[in-house]
């Protein structure tokens, strides 16, 4: 959690909420996150990466979601562009963002903890939004790719009808993997998925009767492979600012957990990652993300001549 939220999850004691973030056998109880990726990313040997989260400093951002400063920053940029994009767009009617924008969320690919399938598995992704903006101007998009850690041991350990989205996801991701018996033999994937703001994607050009929305093809594209896509208004008993505030965390994780399922808390719910594949991971996030996150950014309509203070 980042921006407003973040500033209230920051005041509330780590070994309170997590009473043993640990990996086995290395990390002992009670170790608090910061500490955690440090040790995980020694263990992996990535020392460079360690030092430059540990001394990230005002005017030398190491850009990690691993870092709590940058989290918080690369959160309230988002919200801060966001918020003041829809407001100024639909001049301060929260009514009408309410009815035009939907938070997006869609699965794209597991891959090896591997640079190049990484960045494939985002490039898919891409083809997918240049698709949704052909022909729409005035369709807008902005958010950013994640990567999160599986583990296809816990997977198949999942109860069945407790996880049954979380199972199904993963399994139709298999089946349409080229490399499945590489993926299975690797156990722990990346997962390569996006969450996005999309404003008018119900529109269409009166003069072109067979356009679709933005939705439907958005829809067409994942076919029968419905639940790997989210749709969802915007929180009704929110304001906006909080909405957004929310949403633009989603990205800027710090998983250090294999989930189990989509059910309940990440506190109460999973395994913890071991120290060298969580370091391995921490510093792949990084080598995907680029400077500034540029390379894991997705933003598409911006108006021209719009300007975030």
């Amino acid at each position: 959690m980042i921006g407003n939220i973040a500033a209230n999850i920051e005041k509330i004691n780590i070994r309170e909420r997590v009473p043993s973030i640990l990996s086995p056998g290395t990390a002992p109880r009670g170790i608090a996150k910061k500490k955690r990726f440090q040790t995980a990313l020694t263990a992996a040997g990535h020392h460079e990466l360690a030092a430059a989260i540990r001394e990230c400093r005002t005017n030398r951002r190491c850009g990690s979601t691993y870092c709590a400063t940058c989290r918080r920053e690369l959160g309230e940029t988002s919200r801060r562009r966001i918020t003041d994009y829809l407001l100024q767009t639909f001049k301060g009617d929260e009514a009408a963002i309410r009815e035009e924008v939907r938070h997006v969320s869609g699965l794209i690919a597991l891959t090896t903890m591997n640079q190049n399938c990484v960045i494939a598995a985002i490039e898919d992704g891409r083809k997918i939004f240049r698709k949704l903006r052909r022909g729409r101007p005035w369709l807008w998009i902005e958010g950013a790719y994640e990567l999160e850690l599986v583990s296809l041991g816990h997977w198949r350990k999942m109860n069945a009808e407790n996880s049954a989205v979380k199972k199904e996801q993963i399994l139709a991701l298999l089946d349409s993997a080229p490399n499945r018996s590489e993926l299975e033999a690797a156990d722990t994937l990346v997962l390569v998925h996006w969450h996005v703001l999309m404003a008018n994607i119900y529109k269409t050009d009166p003069s072109k009767p067979r356009m679709r929305s933005a939705l439907d093809v958005l829809k067409s594209e994942y076919g029968q492979h419905s639940r790997q896509l989210y749709v969802q208004k915007l929180h009704a008993s929110k304001n906006i600012e909080d909405s957004m505030a929310k949403i633009s965390s989603y990205a800027f994780k710090d998983q250090y957990r294999f989930k189990y399922s989509f059910e309940g808390n990440d506190f109460e719910n999973g395994e913890y990652i071991d120290d060298k594949n969580l370091g391995e991971f921490i510093s792949l996030s990084r080598l995907v993300a680029g400077g500034r996150r540029r390379s894991t950014s997705i933003y598409y309509g911006f108006q021209e001549g719009f300007r975030s203070p």
